[in-house]
């Protein structure tokens, strides 16, 4: 079940779910599998900062040197375009977070690529939250600064130096075409 951004569900429709299916089953456990975050300046916890120097960056999908939002939302968005999933890039100057939006059934429906296996489709403020039903999940923050964008404007941001850094577009053609990273398929 989606969420649209009043908190509404949203009726699926055979698409809808084939999609969220693809999304649950395939793109998020993999993302979950072969990404792992490691930047330090991302943590005001320095004991976890000091962790995430020692974890090896791999499958960067952009030129910052490490593993954040940016290498999240860019995998999530490289595999939607491979299973030809209506997809968007989204960055926060202000916040400094990148994440992703879908279109569904015209609804904008924001994805959290980085909380892993367990992410749900919600539009909220960042951080933890206890759901109605007593889950604590991920939540995105939805904010005025937040920018859509798809490929070419991601890599236009970074090439001005606003915010994100562009993506490595050899790696990234390289899953759109394939569904997988050169070294892990899914």
């Amino acid at each position: 079940m989606t969420v649209d951004r009043r908190g509404a569900f949203l009726i699926d429709t055979p698409k809808a779910i084939k999609e969220h299916n693809i999304i649950e089953d395939k793109i998020l456990p993999y993302i979950a599998e072969v990404l792992e975050y490691n930047n330090p300046s991302g943590t005001n916890n320095p004991q976890a900062a000091q962790y995430f120097r020692t974890v090896k960056t791999a499958n960067n999908m952009n030129y910052d040197k490490f593993v954040d939002c940016q290498d999240y939302a860019l995998l999530f968005y490289a595999l939607c375009k491979y299973y030809r999933i209506d997809c968007k890039l989204v960055g926060n100057p202000t916040l400094h977070h990148a994440y992703n939006q879908l279109n569904i059934r015209g609804h904008a429906v924001d994805v959290e690529p980085q909380s892993g296996e367990g992410t749900v489709y919600v539009v909220a403020m960042h951080g933890w939250e206890l759901s109605k039903n007593g889950l604590f999940i991920k939540q995105i923050n939805t904010h005025p600064d937040n920018i859509v964008m798809d490929i070419d404007e991601w890599n236009a941001y970074g090439e001005a130096g606003r915010f994100v850094s562009p993506a490595n577009m050899k790696l990234f053609n390289y899953v759109v075409k394939n569904g997988h990273l050169p070294n892990r398929e899914m």
